[in-house]
């Protein structure tokens, strides 16, 4: 198994260069995504490590916004970093460009490549 192209996101997280917020909800997502490249053991452990580090915030939704319509799955991330106050959600999925007609929101999205610009500067 090669690396992902996105290893420094990761890295960039474990280094403290970037912090992550995280709620059950999404934990869970992870694990899924994780368990179906690797094992469920794996996930598992490369989950509850990642939640020991001091720039990974776990936090509680208690509000669903139910923004994205197009694919519902999809708010579990919009309300996970609401609820955390995060700067930017981010992501390639095309769906979360229906945020950007919600003037009231305070995140943003933005692309691997935004990001990246934005840690370099």
């Amino acid at each position: 198994m090669g690396r992902s192209p996105y290893r420094w996101v990761f890295d960039a997280i474990l280094d403290g260069e970037l912090g992550l917020c995280v709620s059950t909800l999404l934990l869970q997502e992870y694990e899924a995504v994780i368990a179906r490249k690797t094992k469920p053991e794996i996930a598992e452990n490369i989950l509850r490590a990642f939640l020991l580090w001091p720039d990974v915030r776990r936090v509680r939704v208690s509000y669903r916004w139910h923004l994205i319509e197009e694919d519902p799955d999809d708010n579990v991330f919009v309300d996970t970093a609401l609820a955390g106050g995060a700067h930017a959600i981010v992501t390639h999925d095309t769906h979360f460009e229906a945020l950007s007609a919600r003037d009231f929101l305070t995140v943003r999205v933005w692309s691997v490549e935004e990001l990246r610009r934005t840690l370099q500067s």
